[in-house]
């Protein structure tokens, strides 16, 4: 067997490993996660339709049925009756709502689409860049399954290539940027709120290795009931353990008492206790560039990404970029947030202009 096919061999093994991990984590010991998810949104949902004088129902497959009066709409978790199937398929690859932005003179990255199969593109990308890269899947990614960050080297390309591959043929390459990951939320070209997302951490011990925080951290967003931390566990997957490596760390690592560890730089799987507010901070050029956007692609409700180092400067000024275009944004990112007494409750103006639109 020669070096390629060893080395091959020994990526494969070391992805089949991480599905399994993933897996076991994930849905077998956290299956729980899905109940919490479906319990939020459906509390969500009903006190939504409360303060507008609506009824809700429950029809089955997770969709609920409100009615006020003759006028009905379905929801069924963050998804709502809104925009047109063509243009959330649209919205969902990546490669080419970043070429249509960057024709207009937004600002986003360059990319380059590859596969698994052919590593070329992508390490011709790799070698000119002037950053770290990040590896995603090019379409169909959702709660930042497949992403691995902090990419350097060609040995962590093909790791995070197989490991974005479990997910999706096609693969996306783009520089990694620095700064602060934020969610604006859209209506009808209106931000109606912001947030700042923070990546997930554990707190240290003294005692306990990295790997044990992160099942107490699990196990907490579990039993925490009705003041709910979180609708997803922190999975061990590659973009953890890149995560720990750059900072010298692994899963055995012992961090001291009060030590706070960052253990992924994907920021889905955080809790409420990273999401902040920010909604007065953010700079009014940034909310204008929103706002021109969503109605360029005649999106009704959609999250914009924005990373930057600085929400209350334009973007111009720090580098920053527009992540990505989300046309079923997750609400709960709203409601989750650590000061719950600056929470807006979204769905409820997101409900309200729907009987409006019917």
């Amino acid at each position: 067997m020669g070096e390629r096919s060893l080395k091959q061999t020994a990526i494969e093994g070391w992805v089949f490993l991480s599905r399994i991990r993933t897996a076991l984590t994930g849905n077998h010991r956290y299956g729980g996660f899905a109940v919490i998810k479906k319990q939020f949104y459906q509390r969500m949902w009903q006190q939504a339709a409360d303060a507008i004088g609506a009824t809700m129902d429950d029809v089955g497959s997770g969709f609920y049925r409100i009615r006020r009066g003759e006028q009905i709409t379905f929801v069924r978790g963050s998804d709502v009756m809104l925009d047109n199937h063509l243009l959330l398929k649209m919205a969902g690859n990546k490669p080419l709502m970043q070429k249509l932005m960057a024709e207009r003179g937004y600002p986003v990255l360059p990319c380059r689409v590859f596969e698994r199969s052919d590593l070329g593109p992508a390490r011709r990308f790799l070698a000119e860049a002037d950053s770290p890269c990040v590896v995603k899947p090019a379409e169909r990614g959702s709660a930042g399954k497949g992403i691995t960050t902090g990419i350097e080297t060609v040995a962590e390309l093909r790791k995070a290539a197989h490991w974005a591959a479990q997910f999706e043929r096609r693969l996306l390459i783009e520089r990694q940027v620095a700064g602060h990951s934020y969610r604006l939320l859209y209506l009808r070209g209106e931000c109606i709120d912001a947030i700042r997302r923070d990546p997930p951490e554990v707190t240290g011990d003294g005692r306990r290795p990295i790997r044990a925080l992160i099942e107490l951290e699990n196990r907490a967003r579990l039993s925490a009931k009705d003041d709910v931390l979180a609708l997803h566990p922190i999975v061990p997957d590659p973009d953890l353990r890149m995560t720990l490596r750059r900072q010298g760390l692994s899963l055995k690592s012992v961090p001291a008492a009060g030590q706070k560890v960052i253990v992924k730089t994907v920021v889905n799987q955080n809790s409420r206790r990273q999401n902040h507010r920010v909604f007065e901070d953010v700079h009014p050029e940034i909310i204008q560039l929103g706002h021109e956007l969503t109605r360029w692609l005649n999106i009704e409700l959609a999250g914009i990404d924005i990373i930057t180092t600085d929400i209350t400067r334009p973007l111009e000024e720090t580098g920053g970029i527009i992540n990505e275009v989300n046309t079923t944004p997750g609400l709960h990112h709203h409601y989750l947030i650590s000061d719950p007494q600056k929470r807006i409750p979204v769905a409820e103006i997101i409900l309200k202009h729907l009987f409006e639109v019917l």
